[in-house]
């Protein structure tokens, strides 16, 4: 038993070295968009308005059974507001991971669009390959064969085989796990063309996955500032929650 525990992490720590996993990379982008620069106070949230929408989202965190929701901008909110919402659910996981605080495996993944659109995280292999490398970074029960299964399978170039290997590594969660996945401003990957097309069947292989027979509950909450057509169209109306209904105050209309 001893063994085969020495063999996954060995399997596991070459997996995350093997695709060149950044482990820095969603804190430090949770941490830039909780605190922004001073020199963009002119787009500071409406924090109240923030803190409402926060309270709704743990509400539906806190419902039984995987679930997933589009946090719409409906080009009321503006940027801030939405990827402020998703870095404050970061966050709140982050803070609930240590096992001496809670009998669940709480695993946080997320990725923030908006902030790698133009830089070497900019495609959606890359964003597929982030969530895959942090799920196996937090996730330390998975065994050694899946693992190097999933060395052999994936390949870094394809996103499509990536989220193959996410996928199956999804149904091999426990029971007592709870995934909570974050894609943050995912119209910022809707240009240009072909990168939109890669991102909406992103959209639909995660959507498809909370709807599967997992023994691990998903929560998985994607953010859109621009409200972008094509990115709706993936959601049933019941799955999306607008900023717009809610006033400057922070109440909801």
């Amino acid at each position: 038993m001893a063994q085969a525990r020495v063999d996954a992490q060995a399997a596991r720590r070459q997996l995350l070295t093997r695709f060149d996993y950044d482990e820095s990379l969603m804190r430090n982008d949770c941490v830039c968009v909780s605190y922004p620069n001073a020199q963009l106070a002119a787009t500071v949230p409406d924090i109240e308005r923030v803190t409402a929408v926060c309270r709704d989202i743990h509400d539906w965190v806190a419902a039984i059974g995987s679930s997933i929701m589009l946090l719409d901008g409906s080009n009321r909110a503006t940027n801030d507001e939405t990827s402020v919402v998703a870095a404050a659910i970061v966050s709140s996981t982050l803070a609930r991971m240590d096992p001496e605080e809670t009998t669940f495996k709480i695993l946080p993944l997320a990725f923030f669009c908006g902030r790698h659109r133009d830089d070497r995280y900019g495609t959606v292999t890359q964003m597929a390959m982030s969530l895959l490398l942090t799920l196996v970074n937090f996730y330390e029960d998975f065994d050694a064969d899946t693992l190097r299964e999933c060395i052999e399978e994936v390949d870094e170039r394809d996103f499509k085989s990536i989220l193959d290997a996410f996928e199956k590594l999804i149904t091999k969660l426990s029971n007592d796990a709870f995934v909570f996945l974050i894609i943050e401003d995912v119209g910022a990957f809707c240009h240009p063309e072909d990168r939109r097309v890669q991102m909406e069947e992103a959209l639909r292989r995660l959507i498809r996955l909370t709807h599967r027979d997992t023994q691990a509950t998903l929560k998985f909450l994607f953010t859109d500032a621009a409200r972008t057509e094509s990115i709706l169209q993936s959601f049933s109306e019941d799955e999306i929650q607008s900023v717009s209904r809610y006033g400057e105050s922070g109440d909801a209309d």
